[in-house]
């Protein structure tokens, strides 16, 4: 199959035994033009018929250039101090989408801290969280702008109607956002997506993403979703993220949270988890071009 073909192409010299990436179980990837939409954790092992998320755990840079950037600065913020980190989860359409509601609240009671739901879930809010170091749990709509992806924006509740706070926080903003959150997960729809043929993109296609900007704006790891995402679908797999991260780091989670949705029923196929990615450097991983 295509995904089989695909693996092959990309991975199988160098996971040969032997091979580049032999006894590996850590990537990061590093990825342009069309392979940014490609969800890596589906390609499919010829050899043994296994998901590469079943042998390898994996995570994204926007380039190879930035990867001892993101290194440093994560080792220079020093020693991972879970106990003290404060959760802030966002809700903003609780009517159109009842399951980001149980996904906040599975998020702050294992993320202690505070659900803003509906009106209070503002663009203003979100921002603070984020300047304040909160782990952040966003379930909204977000939207890729294939035109002017410095566009791409999540979409919020309406606060005071201000610039800052209007409800529409697009990767422009992000980039102008000194952002201290160890983690944010964006369970959205598009925000992992780059517009990798745009024209004209101001500061380069690494900025072309929700994600990527909160990256380049100083969050530690970003959790985000390259297609639309099932909602009830979303609450299950965030709700085994968070079980996961509890011993590990938040790559290592999501291929733990994509495994159990692979090894369940009715959400084995790989619509359900493998549009879930990884963006930060995560330790000591073997970047792949």
């Amino acid at each position: 199959g295509v995904m089989s073909a695909l693996y092959e192409t990309l991975l199988g010299s160098m996971t040969v035994p032997g091979g580049v990436l032999s006894g590996v179980d850590r990537l990061v990837l590093v990825t342009d033009g069309s392979l940014t939409y490609l969800p890596f954790a589906a390609l499919i092992d010829p050899s043994t018929g296994r998901y590469a998320v079943e042998r390898f755990t994996l995570a994204s840079i926007p380039s190879a250039s930035t990867l001892l950037a993101l290194r440093a600065r994560d080792r220079a913020a020093g020693q991972d101090t879970r106990s003290a980190w404060v959760g802030a989860g966002f809700a903003p359409t609780p009517i159109d989408l009842p399951g980001p509601v149980r996904e906040v609240d599975d998020f702050v009671a294992r993320v202690p801290g505070r659900a803003f739901v509906g009106d209070e879930a503002t663009e203003a809010e979100l921002r603070a969280a984020l300047e304040a170091g909160a782990v952040v749990h966003a379930a909204a709509h977000g939207r890729m702008n294939a035109r002017n992806p410095l566009f791409t924006r999540l979409q919020l509740a309406p606060g005071s109607g201000e610039p800052e706070d209007d409800g529409l926080l697009h990767v422009h903003e992000l980039l102008q956002l000194a952002s201290r959150s160890p983690l944010v997960f964006l369970s959205a729809c598009e925000t992992g997506l780059a517009s990798s043929w745009a024209p004209g993109v101001v500061g380069g296609r690494d900025l072309s993403t929700l994600g990527q900007a909160l990256l380049y704006g100083g969050t530690g790891t970003v959790v985000a979703t390259l297609w639309t995402v099932e909602d009830q679908a979303a609450a299950r797999f965030s709700n085994w993220f968070y079980d996961a991260l509890e011993g590990q780091g938040p790559a290592a989670a999501v291929a733990s949270a994509q495994r159990r949705m692979l090894a369940s029923t009715s959400t084995s196929s790989p619509f359900y988890w493998a549009g879930y990615m990884v963006l930060g450097p995560e330790g000591q991983t073997t970047p792949v071009p």
